[in-house]
């Protein structure tokens, strides 16, 4: 039975990964080796991060709220690489492959080497909804991940009108709002309140990023 719950939780974490890759454009294209570039982008600024934490933010002694605020800040570490994997991808690929490419490469390496070793946990004998929710925060991610790399795109566009530049950059603050109210909220009251904090978060930022992206009209 746990090895029954493990796959479920494994399947319920990456399953999303593979459809979205098979039911979009990025399969048409075959957009693979795309992914994998936003794949390591991640592991690059991860790294970039580990030493930065290392060095600036000795976490471990301060109080919850300075440790998810410094998190918070080093968020901006996600931003920059997000955007400089993106401005890799070939420019001759339509905005929305290079854009699903990125995010999808990024979020697979955030599942699999960030959320993927807690899983094992589920192979426990004593059966935790726990994993559960971490397994649905994974489908999450994708949609986190896709706003961020939707707002990096329309910023680099060079003939955007001051409307445009505004509401791209209230869509990244509002994407580091999301990061640091999910980690707050797990600190402070558990699994299960950041799972909702992060569904309405990173619902509404997929939204919102949608309807900058149609706003903006982004070739």
């Amino acid at each position: 039975m746990t090895w029954f719950h493990f796959a479920n939780c494994i399947a319920l974490a990456l399953g999303p990964v593979y459809i979205t890759y098979k039911g979009s454009a990025l399969a048409e294209y075959r957009a693979f080796s795309a992914c994998l570039v936003g794949f390591f982008g991640y592991i690059s600024t991860q790294l970039l991060k580990m030493i930065l934490i290392a060095i600036l933010f000795p976490l471990q002694d301060s109080e919850p709220f300075q440790q998810e605020f410094g998190r918070a800040v080093l968020f901006a570490v996600d931003i920059i690489g997000n955007y400089i994997t993106l401005s890799r991808l070939s420019k001759g690929t339509p905005r929305e492959v290079r854009v699903l490419a990125a995010a999808l490469g990024w979020s697979a390496a955030e599942i699999a080497l960030a959320n993927g070793p807690t899983l094992f946990g589920a192979l426990s004998l004593e059966f935790e909804w726990t994993y559960i929710q971490r397994a649905l925060e994974s489908n999450l991610i994708i949609l986190f991940y896709i706003s961020l790399t939707r707002a990096n795109q329309i910023f680099m566009r060079k003939n955007n009108t001051p409307t445009e530049q505004s509401l791209v950059i209230a869509l990244v603050f509002a994407c580091v709002i999301v990061h640091f109210a999910v980690g707050y909220s797990r600190v402070l009251m558990g699994g299960l309140a950041s799972l909702i904090v992060f569904t309405v978060g990173s619902l509404s930022l997929f939204v919102v990023s949608s309807i900058i992206s149609r706003y903006a009209k982004v070739e």
